[in-house]
């Protein structure tokens, strides 16, 4: 259960950031990146309600890994890198 929601967060966080990368690229004007972008996500959701969300999943994942049992790896060191930088992401948008 535990890896299985911290692989869970590592796909939604990535899917979250290369989908808003390519959309970015793709259209000129905000209002047009942000109604392609909530295209790309099943829930007829507000970003604000997505991010939270994601915010939430992120940090369970770090308290998850940082709470391991087992001593810590290479892996559990990137893991808690990377899920780091994309919480600092959704902090900077919610600025």
């Amino acid at each position: 259960m535990k890896k299985g929601l911290i692989i869970t967060s590592l796909v939604i966080n990535s899917y979250y950031v290369t989908i808003w990368l390519y959309v970015f690229n793709l259209y000129n004007t905000q209002q047009q990146r942000v109604d392609k972008f909530m295209d790309y996500f099943p829930a007829n959701l507000s970003i604000n309600m997505l991010n939270w969300g994601f915010v939430a999943l992120t940090v369970i994942s770090l308290v998850l890994v940082v709470r391991t049992k087992e001593t810590f790896s290479i892996v559990q060191s990137i893991i808690l890198v990377v899920q780091s930088i994309f919480l600092l992401l959704y902090a900077v948008q919610f600025l």
